[in-house]
């Protein structure tokens, strides 16, 4: 579905120079933007000639092809790394409530701390 279509990366500053009706994004409003805010894209039916609004724009960097916008869109200006959350250590208690205590015999476990 989407390798039968092309896409164009262009400024933000640029949106209200795009004839929405030439590309299937419906509105400056729902495109997706960089990382930083700073760069957009557009995409159309390939076969169908760049639109004419897309052409007179000065930031154009594109046509890309569908594998092509991929690779741009999964590097670190498109994508924000996810975070990472440290687990979060308590202590380790019995049915009755009571803290657990290490085990010594087991250098490479700490049976008194657990991961939740």
């Amino acid at each position: 579905m989407y390798e039968a279509r092309e896409f164009a990366i262009f400024s933000t500053t640029e949106l209200d120079q795009i004839n929405f009706s030439e590309v299937l994004e419906t509105s400056a409003e729902t495109v997706r933007k960089s990382v930083d805010g700073t760069k957009t894209f557009v995409k159309w039916d390939n076969g169908q000639s760049i639109p004419p609004s897309i052409q007179a724009l000065t930031t154009v960097e594109g046509p890309y092809t569908y594998a092509e916008i991929l690779e741009i869109l999964n590097g670190p200006e498109w994508s924000a790394p996810m975070p990472v959350d440290e687990p979060t250590l308590v202590r380790a208690r019995n049915e009755d409530g009571t803290f657990i205590a290490d085990d010594p015999s087991t250098p490479n476990i700490n049976e008194a701390w657990e991961v939740i």
